[in-house]
């Protein structure tokens, strides 16, 4: 019995070796379609066809002493692999398959091919937001903003570092293009997220990254750079904004954008319910909103001489004063009741009223140095107005009562 049992396991044994012994490479690949002109870095599509006893991975030596892995498929599937060129020039390229369990076994090269690639520029990501802190299981939005050098539409991909990517986005965007994508994280961790840019060319970026701290409390809900996020020297929102509660929204009113306009934002999401602008588009930068709750209007000053009175969430104008101008740039408002207590960079402290549909012009202080630093004026409980100078002394000019 024994005996018969060794010569059983050594014939088992004679079997898996002469079973390994004929482990065969795969056939040589089919190159059912390619193309014959690409673009620099593009990802270029080929299809290739190859036969194996498993798994088989495609191997593409590019012409340009560069050989790499381009993909893996089944055996007899018409996969879809990717090639990349770096450089411009005509290159004679081909492909060999290799199993995937013993990279040894390779078939012979295809025939090579010959491939124009062509100059393009790849778009320039020019600025990727990330929350610096998300919470767990709370969606968190990431916004990038790409630029084609070539005018080209534009799509993107994301690695949020968690194992989740999305792949290329269906969407192609006009350039500048920039697009706000959410993600939520499920587990507490500190990850890297990236991003890519794609043209219509397929011409990749650099990529662009982002560390995230995923915890339970701190994250960032929403964030919004209306005006900032434009293509060439774009400057943050620096204005400390208001908010208020208007018909059946509450939003976050904000200044201090580059692009001449006043945002309100929907205070639960961030989304722009409106714009407000001034009398000519593009002259003077809005700072800081102030709300008059007799009115219910948004007043704040611009840097073209004029301080403006929007009406509702829209930020529709109602007025602005003076209609013709040569005052300077204004500070921060201050607001009582109906009456509005505006320093200009001219060192003089001006009280108005909203009036509704207009301003009044009920005083005027000149104070030697309130203009240098933009000094904000507070209004006490009794009304007194209280503001600071950068000078001892004061030069008094025309005094009116304010109240």
């Amino acid at each position: 019995m024994k005996r018969t049992l060794a010569i059983l396991f050594a014939c088992l044994a004679g079997f898996l070796l002469v079973a390994g012994k004929c482990e065969k490479a795969p056939t040589v690949p089919v190159i059912v379609s390619a193309p014959e002109t690409t673009w620099v870095n593009a990802e270029t599509p080929v299809r290739v066809f190859s036969t194996a006893s498993g798994e088989i991975k495609y191997i593409a030596d590019l012409g340009n002493n560069t050989i790499d892995t381009v993909g893996q498929a089944e055996s007899g599937e018409t996969a879809t692999v990717t090639l990349k060129w770096t450089a411009v020039g005509t290159y004679s390229w081909k492909m060999q398959a290799a199993l995937a369990s013993n990279p040894a076994k390779v078939s012979a090269w295809t025939d090579p091919r010959n491939i124009y690639v062509a100059p393009n520029a790849a778009p320039n990501i020019i600025n990727f937001q990330a929350p610096f802190v998300a919470v767990k299981d709370v969606p968190a939005a990431f916004t990038v903003l790409a630029e084609d050098p070539e005018g080209d539409s534009i799509q993107f991909r994301f690695d949020f570092g968690d194992g989740e990517r999305t792949g290329w986005l269906d969407t192609m965007l006009a350039s500048p293009a920039q697009l706000t994508v959410f993600h939520a994280y499920k587990k507490i961790d500190t990850v890297t997220a990236y991003v890519w840019a794609r043209d219509k060319k397929r011409s990749v970026s650099a990529p662009c990254s982002a560390q995230v701290q995923i915890g339970t409390s701190g994250g960032v809900l929403w964030f919004s750079q209306p005006g900032g996020l434009e293509a060439g020297d774009s400057e943050p929102v620096t204005a400390a904004p208001v908010i208020v509660v208007m018909g059946s929204d509450t939003v976050v009113v904000v200044g201090g954008c580059d692009d001449s306009r006043l945002f309100a934002l929907r205070y639960r999401d961030g989304r722009v319910r409106g714009t407000g602008s001034p009398r000519v588009l593009d002259e003077g930068r809005f700072w800081h909103p102030a709300y008059c709750a007799a009115t219910n209007h948004i007043i704040c000053g611009n840097e073209d001489g004029r301080i403006y009175a929007f009406k509702g969430p829209g930020l529709s104008r109602v007025w602005y004063w003076p209609t013709d101008t040569t005052l300077k740039d204004w500070g921060t408002v201050a607001i009582s009741g109906d009456r509005i207590y505006a320093p200009n960079e001219n060192d003089t402290l001006y009280c108005l009223q909203d009036a509704g549909q207009s301003a009044n012009v009920l005083g005027r202080y000149y104070l030697k140095g309130i203009g240098q630093e933009q000094s904000t004026p507070v209004v006490d409980n009794q009304g007194n107005v209280i503001i600071a100078t950068v000078v001892p002394e004061t030069v008094q000019g025309q005094r009116v009562p304010f109240s």
